[in-house]
């Protein structure tokens, strides 16, 4: 499947199709680590060092990673 080739704001199903688009070929640990830290309940959202452990993140070097501007 090929992405849309139109911009997202051109019309609502655009960006619907668009967005969907990226979700669903998002990687499944991607996604569940997105599940995780929007989990509404704070006792049960996962914490920033658990996320750091996340198999999504467990090939990231923090130290190579330049901080925001």
């Amino acid at each position: 499947m090929e992405p849309p080739t139109q911009k997202p704001t051109d019309n609502p199903i655009n960006s619907l199709v668009f967005g969907l688009f990226f979700f669903f070929s998002m990687p499944a640990d991607a996604l569940d680590l997105f599940d995780r830290m929007l989990t509404l309940d704070p006792s049960k959202r996962i914490t920033a060092e658990e996320s750091l452990q996340h198999p999504f993140l467990k090939d990231i070097v923090c130290e190579n990673i330049s901080p925001p501007r």
